[in-house]
């Protein structure tokens, strides 16, 4: 019914056709039609996309509820209009990408392949998701008209309100191929992280609708957002699902720009076959979509998330420690951290750098060492009568995990590592002692 797939109850069926009869039957024209053996009927109905490039490889008594793309075949254009196309691909749509991106090559060609990706393998998820960030009117919402026009409206969805797709009812998404969660602030990017990964990798989602049960779909929608927010999404250094572009302000009041691109490419039928040939014809073959470019903006993103206790114990890789700390007598990459003093360094350094220090008590600070497998002891100390309470760390090997992980985008940061190396300096309880004098008071083993 106007293009879109109806389920309705025997009992809906009979009571809507109940007008109809049979000549020469005395039963209605359902029963009539239910009684046929070559009707046409199914065991299922499911949503399996495909295209001219990847046919759809479904069992016959399977019924398919999608419909070919309305671009999807091909259409003579004349020499005059391949001129101008060409003009509009190259000058306009391309100048859209390398903007969104940053001017990023490597990141312009993921972008293309990514929605090439959408057209020629619709029945495949990338298992990657794209949020643009950038200033209010630099054309990030672009694309997503782009791609909405070239999929049709039925696939595709657009909403600021992240719940209407992730939330307790989530019909909207069902069936779809592309979702824009527009506007997207820090705040929902933190409420709705799990929701995000868990639908960029998934094959199938719970669709929940009001007073029915819940049932299990085909999930094949990509997602991709858009935010004036610096961080519009949840990123860490071991990051493979989400790309991060931060678009240039090229485009912004370019209004000759925006006019050809409104009146004359979106509403050019004829461009818009072109463009959908461009893109179903890229060569993708080769293109991994998991091995993801690592943005400027995402580095930073990164980097910024990295926790403050993390920071704090990233300063010992130049060995330049405090002097409220004891090096092993045999082990020079080994040191003994007395717990006092090292929490009242960490929140002293948190002050110094303006970082917020996640832990104030001794207890959570401890744990979280654990994690990293630093843990305490209580060593034997020369000229020292009690046995202080020490963090034992092995500093050559919690620099290369910490490298490893959650500093993964930070070796080239230097300015940031010789910030956060001076706030030590600066946060030391005690500056009378100097290193030298730290190796008179070894640790015995």
């Amino acid at each position: 019914i106007n293009g879109t797939w109806v389920n309705y109850t025997l009992k809906e069926f009979r009571e809507l056709y109940a007008h109809l009869e049979v000549e020469g039957e005395k039963c209605s024209f359902v029963d009539f039609w239910i009684k046929q053996p070559d009707k046409l009927q199914y065991d299922s109905i499911e949503f399996v996309p495909f295209s001219s490039k990847t046919p759809a490889n479904i069992n016959s008594n399977i019924f398919n509820s999608f419909q070919p793309f309305k671009y999807d075949n091909h259409i003579s254009i004349n020499n005059e209009n391949t001129s101008l196309f060409n003009n509009y691909y190259n000058n306009y749509f391309l100048k859209i990408i390398n903007v969104l991106c940053n001017n990023e090559k490597e990141s312009s060609e993921y972008f293309l392949n990514w929605i090439s990706h959408i057209f020629q393998k619709p029945n495949e998820l990338p298992r990657t998701n794209i949020f643009l960030t950038g200033q209010k009117g630099s054309g990030k919402s672009s694309i997503s008209i782009i791609i909405q026009k070239l999929l049709n409206d039925k696939y595709f969805y657009s909403t600021e309100n992240p719940d209407e797709l992730f939330g307790q009812f989530n019909s909207n998404r069902e069936n779809k191929l592309f979702l824009v969660l527009e506007e997207m602030t820090n705040l929902n990017a933190v409420k709705y992280s799990k929701q995000i990964l868990r639908s960029t990798t998934s094959n199938e989602v719970n669709i929940r609708r009001m007073r029915t049960d819940c049932v299990t779909k085909n999930n094949r929608a990509r997602i991709i957002g858009d935010s004036n927010d610096e961080k519009p999404i949840v990123l860490t250094s071991d990051n493979r699902r989400t790309v991060l572009f931060k678009c240039t302000t090229e485009l912004k009041n370019n209004t000759e720009f925006w006019n050809i691109f409104n009146n004359d490419i979106l509403e050019n039928e004829k461009f818009m076959y072109y463009l959908f040939n461009k893109l179903i014809n890229r060569d993708i073959s080769k293109w991994c979509s998991t091995k993801i470019p690592i943005t400027t903006v995402s580095k930073n993103v990164c980097n910024s998330n990295i926790p403050s206790l993390h920071r704090f114990l990233y300063t010992l890789k130049d060995k330049n420690y405090s002097p409220d700390v004891f090096i092993h007598a045999k082990k020079e990459d080994c040191i003994y951290y007395p717990r006092n003093k090292f929490r009242e360094n960490y929140i002293r350094y948190c002050k110094n750098c303006g970082y917020s220090s996640e832990y104030h008590k001794i207890c959570n600070i401890t744990l979280k060492l654990t994690d990293l497998s630093i843990l305490e002891k209580k060593p034997r100390i020369l000229n020292v009568k009690s046995r202080p309470i020490c963090y034992f760390i092995e500093v050559d090997k919690l620099i290369k995990k910490l490298e490893e992980s959650t500093f993964k985008f930070n070796n080239n940061n230097d300015n940031d590592d010789n910030e956060d190396n001076q706030a030590v300096r600066n946060c030391n309880i005690s500056s009378s002692d100097s290193d030298d004098e730290l190796d008179e008071f070894p640790p015995h083993r």
